[in-house]
C-alpha cells in the first residue's frame, strides 16, 4: 500500500510540472481573447469515500484557482475480525471514529478540462482506532477452563499526528458548470508514523512486552491513501 502511494504522488508530481507550461500558454491566450474580469464562483459539495461523509464549500476566484473548506467524519463501531496468534485464534472488536478539516486548493491546468490537482493540510478533532483482542475458544490447564475475559484481554490505541498534509488528483470540478455535477477524487494524507498503546489483563498481561515491536512493524504505513466520491452543487 505505501509503494501504491508513492507512485500515486510521483505520477501527480510530473503532473504538475509538465501542465505548468501548457497552462502558462493557456493563460496567455485567455487575456488576449479578453480582458474582462473573472467573476468569482461559489460552490457547495457532498462526498462519500474513504474519507467518510465530506461535506465543503468551495470559492473559484479565477478559472484556474480555487479554495476549498471541507469537514467529514468517518464511523465504523463494532468491527469484528478472526485472528490467528501463535496457533490461538482471538476474537477482535475495533473501533474506528475521525473526524477532520481540511484547507484545500484546486488548481486545473487545462481551461477546457475538468482534471484538476489538489493539495492542503487536514486537521483531526477525533480520532480513535482501537480493539479489544480476547481468545474466541476455552483455554484448558489441567482440569480448569478458561473462556473470554476469564483468559484476559488486550486493548490496542492508534494515533496519528493530528495535522495530517493531502495531495490528490481529481476529475470533476467542485463548482460544475451546470447546475450540478459529479467528482471522483483519488489521493493521500500523510499522517506520520502510528503511535501504539497496547494495555493487556490477567493471563495476557505480558502481551504489553510487545508494544514496541507492533510500533516499529508499523511505522513505515506513514500514508492514508483515500478515494472519494463527491456531489457538487453551483450556487
Amino acid at each position: 500500500m505505501k509503494h501504491l502511494t508513492f507512485y500515486i504522488w510521483t505520477f501527480i508530481f510530473l503532473l504538475l510540472t509538465s501542465s505548468a507550461q501548457v497552462y502558462s500558454q493557456e493563460l496567455a491566450d485567455v487575456k488576449n481573447e479578453s480582458n474582462l474580469a473573472y467573476t468569482p464562483q461559489h460552490g457547495l459539495g457532498l462526498g462519500l469515500g474513504m474519507k467518510g461523509i465530506t461535506i465543503g464549500y468551495t470559492y473559484q476566484w479565477s478559472q484556474p484557482w480555487a479554495a476549498r473548506a471541507e469537514v467529514g467524519g468517518l464511523l465504523l463501531p463494532n468491527l469484528n475480525s478472526q485472528v490467528n496468534l501463535s496457533g490461538q485464534e482471538l476474537s477482535v472488536t475495533g473501533d474506528i471514529e475521525v473526524l477532520t478539516s481540511s484547507l484545500l486548493i484546486d488548481f486545473y491546468p487545462w481551461k477546457s478540462s475538468s482534471w484538476r490537482l489538489f493539495a492542503g493540510i487536514g486537521y483531526t478533532f477525533t480520532q480513535q482506532l482501537s480493539g479489544r483482542a480476547v481468545y474466541a475458544n476455552a483455554i484448558s490447564y489441567g482440569e480448569l477452563s478458561f473462556e473470554g475475559e476469564e483468559v484476559g484481554y488486550v486493548d490496542v490505541a492508534i494515533t496519528t499526528q493530528p495535522w495530517m498534509p493531502q495531495m490528490g488528483l481529481a476529475w470533476g470540478r467542485t463548482i460544475p458548470q451546470k447546475r450540478w455535477g459529479v467528482s471522483v477524487a483519488l489521493g493521500s494524507y500523510w499522517w506520520g508514523a502510528p503511535k501504539v498503546r497496547l494495555a493487556a489483563t490477567r493471563m495476557l498481561a505480558n502481551t504489553t512486552k510487545e508494544q514496541d515491536k507492533l510500533q516499529n512493524n508499523l511505522s513505515g504505513y506513514q500514508w492514508w491513501p483515500f478515494m472519494q466520491i463527491g456531489l457538487n452543487f453551483r450556487l
